[in-house]
């Protein structure tokens, strides 16, 4: 499904013979970060040398793996060279910021199940509206959409009605985590539903 609008250059990789499509030095920049990322993990890792510490270094492992495939997906789908100033270099951070945001708030859901102050409804709430925001803006910039995607569009509002009901106090911060985890899946179950109308 394009969504471009008439007379509009596709930020879409070309496709075409029998050539592979050339590796960019932005690809490569981004596989630099995430090994270095991995490298990371590592020492994490060996300073935490325990069942528990295995655990979280796993969760973390996934977390950097999942953004590590979902870059060189979309860096194999899309021209990077045009969109490196505009996708990569702006609309990412939002993305990496909202899964490391989240990561801080689901630390708190785990430390402090049943109080929500400040910092939990900040971190909960805000991480996974990072990052659907980032999400929101790159799909919308990436497809030349003409709005953007609807499924978004109503996880952010879910997000911003939990923000007032998190406010009024009606939610522990165990509540928020599965909230917010709700309102997510329903966006990438809706994303995925609508992908596949022809």
């Amino acid at each position: 499904m394009n969504h471009a609008a008439p007379g509009a250059r596709s930020l879409l990789r070309r496709h075409g013979g029998h050539q592979g499509a050339k590796v960019t030095m932005v690809e490569l920049f981004f596989d630099l970060v995430f090994v270095f990322a991995v490298t990371q993990l590592s020492h994490l890792l060996l300073a935490r040398l325990t069942p528990l510490g295995a655990l979280q270094t796993v969760m973390l492992l996934l977390a950097v793996w999942s953004v590590w495939n979902y870059t060189a997906w979309a860096t194999n789908a899309l021209d990077p060279g045009r969109i490196a100033r505009i996708a990569y270099s702006f609309l990412h951070m939002p993305i990496v910021a909202g899964v490391i945001v989240s990561a801080v708030g689901d630390e708190l859901v785990l430390v402090h199940p049943e109080h929500a102050d400040a910092a939990a409804m900040a971190t909960v709430i805000g991480g996974s509206a990072l990052f659907v925001l980032g999400c929101t803006l790159f799909k919308w910039i990436s497809y030349e959409r003409r709005t953007p995607a609807l499924s978004h569009m109503a996880g952010l509002f879910g997000l911003g009605a939990l923000w007032v009901g998190a406010q009024a106090h009606w939610f522990s911060t165990l509540q928020l985590g599965m909230l917010t985890s709700t309102i997510l899946i329903m966006v990438a179950v809706w994303e995925t539903l609508a992908l596949r109308r022809p």
